[in-house]
């Protein structure tokens, strides 16, 4: 079965703001991949992504890059419980370094084990983070190499792609971990703290309903990328005349079909210029109807 690529915009409801004051309903924009389990579509999504934010000028582009495949073979060949596994994923969220210190002493792990689980929530920076990561976790299955191996494509890809980007890779971030299954990622700009989009690789949906693909995509916040675009001074033409005048109205016609901003003067209404940005009128000269400067 071939591939499967959309792309959609529509309105989300959430059951909470991503942040105080912000929408429950967000105009929502996205594309979804499904049908392909390798980097490689992940890799699509991505430059999609980057692409969509060059498009919206979106200055200083940061890509947080993770893989939740790290964790889950870790979690697997510790034996943790489902509740354990789910209080150890709250704590990396957290970054809660004492807490997370506290519960590895309470579990029955080995010390290879206990380290390499003390260790990967602060696995992050550039792409040099993957030889750390490979030294450290040598011993475990071949799960942890082939997640750090889809990191490292990955990185590399964007690095030569898009050397504008600024790219950090953290092993240790699970946001969204009972959906993702691979890769996943978030695009910053500047310093700020939220994502304006984000996305990765979900294999599981489907599987409730006896259909499991794999798919990687991502979402973005249409407002918060329309916020990144220049105030730009628009300009309209004035328009006076009769609209039982068939040329006036013919001319006003092929003013808005050329993309040009018409706006007619309304009978006994106040029509300041500068409050309508209007800086052209059309007017009747010899007989048609032209544009001229104010």
């Amino acid at each position: 079965e071939a591939p499967t690529r959309l792309c959609y915009c529509s309105t989300a409801l959430r059951t909470r703001a991503p942040q105080p004051g912000g929408s429950r309903i967000p105009y929502q924009i996205g594309v979804e991949l499904f049908g392909h389990a390798g980097m490689e579509s992940d890799a699509e999504v991505i430059s999609l992504l980057l692409d969509t934010l060059a498009l919206a000028e979106v200055p200083q582009v940061t890509l947080d890059l993770g893989h939740v495949g790290i964790y889950r073979a870790l979690v697997k060949a510790g034996g943790l419980s489902e509740r354990d596994e789910a209080a150890l994923s709250d704590i990396y969220l957290r970054k809660a370094r004492h807490e997370l210190d506290q519960m590895l002493a309470e579990l029955s792990l080995t010390a290879e084990q206990r380290d390499a689980l003390a260790a990967l929530p602060w696995l992050a920076g550039d792409i040099d983070v993957l030889a750390r990561a490979r030294e450290m976790l040598a011993g475990f299955n071949s799960e942890v190499v082939a997640a750090i191996d889809e990191l490292e494509a990955l990185a590399s890809y964007i690095r030569t792609a898009y050397p504008q980007v600024r790219l950090h890779l953290d092993l240790g971030e699970l946001r969204g971990y009972h959906y993702h299954t691979g890769c996943l990622f978030a695009a910053y700009s500047g310093d700020g703290s939220e994502p304006i989009a984000k996305g990765g690789r979900y294999d599981h949906i489907g599987e409730v309903f006896g259909r499991a693909r794999p798919a990687t995509g991502f979402s973005a916040d249409l407002k918060l990328l329309a916020a990144h675009q220049p105030l730009q001074a628009s300009s309209a033409i004035l328009a006076r005349g009769d609209l039982r005048d068939a040329p006036f109205v013919a001319a006003v016609k092929q003013l808005r079909e050329r993309g040009e901003r018409v706006v007619l003067s309304l009978p006994g209404a106040q029509n300041d210029v500068q409050a309508l940005q209007c800086d052209r009128q059309l007017v009747e000269q010899d007989g048609s109807w032209q544009v001229i400067s104010l």
